[in-house]
């Protein structure tokens, strides 16, 4: 799995949309007078297939293999995040996603470096990408990020931080990064036959380095890593054909609420919510760690670990609310 966007959010935990680790912010962002000028045909492009305009240009930094690497990780934990990263080591191993030596901090280290080209802050308000060449790949990639700026300048990407549970979170993500795989396969679509032959070969060059580089990441983290690019353009597509960019706008402004309505858009349409259901009570001796709603697509995952993945998907898909309680005793 190779995702243009990844680092701008990830899903390292069953129910729980991340924010990936960014380059620190300034109390406030400053913005170039004009975008740079190998970047102004992809700004045109978006904007003509997104229907949006960009509020104001914003820095797109070309950084080393090195310097991207050093960008997206979290480097070395404190005692108390190690302390945290252990439990929700424990939680994935309950939940038997897991199993042999496995570092959750260095597993998603690995996921956002060797898994990303690249990735929009939504705090820094820039693009950063990996490399110094605009191959046409870059240029993709690009693509996709520019359509990330433009739905935070209108629609703001921050609001992820502030939603209730984790489902809406991951329903809030797989949904703008539907809409920027779409405009990035539009941009692909543009591109004349040697460019896209070109594109072809860049990216299974990068698929078979990331496939190298992901080869000691448990299979369910790179599965929940990649879901909401998988998910996300479904529903998109679903948007589109339902009334274009105006749908996916309106969209982006009321998000779909919980995982299920990512994987049946016509749940969202329909506006059906789950049921509320209270967590698990714990005992004295246990102390929670962890615990919200776990959601259809963090089912699926855990259910096809152990069964046909043709039957835990109908499964999944009559999910209707639920609670769980992470616990250590």
């Amino acid at each position: 799995v190779l995702v243009a966007g990844a680092a701008a959010y990830v899903t390292l935990r069953p129910n729980l949309g991340a924010k990936a680790t960014a380059p620190a912010a300034s109390a406030q962002p400053t913005f170039p007078a004009s975008w740079d000028p190998r970047v102004q045909p992809l700004v045109d492009f978006v904007q003509k297939d997104r229907g949006l305009s960009f509020d104001h240009p914003v820095s797109v930094n070309f950084v080393t293999p090195a310097g991207y690497s050093a960008a997206v990780s979290s480097g070395s934990l404190g005692a108390a995040a190690q302390a945290s990263a252990h439990s929700e080591e424990g939680l994935y191993r309950a939940l038997g996603l897991v199993s042999g030596s496995f570092d959750l901090n260095a597993s998603s280290n690995q996921l956002q470096d060797d898994g990303t080209l690249a990735f929009y802050s939504d705090q820094a308000k820039d693009i950063t990408v990996r490399g110094t060449d605009l191959t046409v790949g870059v240029r993709v990639t690009l693509a996709h990020e520019l359509t990330h700026v433009l739905q935070d300048q209108h629609f703001d990407l921050t609001r992820i931080n502030q939603m209730p549970d984790s489902g809406q979170q991951f329903a809030y993500q797989a949904l703008f990064e539907g809409d920027a795989v779409r405009v990035e396969n539009d941009y692909v679509a543009s591109l004349a036959p040697a460019d896209q032959q070109a594109y072809d070969a860049e990216q299974n060059a990068q698929g078979s380095s990331a496939s190298t580089g992901l080869a000691g990441v448990p299979t369910a983290l790179v599965t929940m890593f990649g879901a909401p690019y998988v998910l996300g353009p479904e529903l998109v597509k679903v948007l589109m054909a339902r009334g274009g960019n105006s749908a996916v706008d309106e969209a982006l402004r009321n998000p779909p609420l919980d995982e299920l309505q990512v994987f049946d858009p016509y749940v969202y349409f329909a506006k059906t919510l789950p049921q509320k259901v209270a967590e698990p009570a714990l005992g004295k001796v246990e102390k929670r760690f962890d615990g919200g709603d776990f959601g259809a697509m963090s089912w699926y995952i855990v259910l096809t670990q152990r069964i046909d993945p043709h039957l835990a998907l109908p499964a999944s898909d009559a999910w209707g609310g639920d609670a769980y309680v992470a616990y250590t005793k």
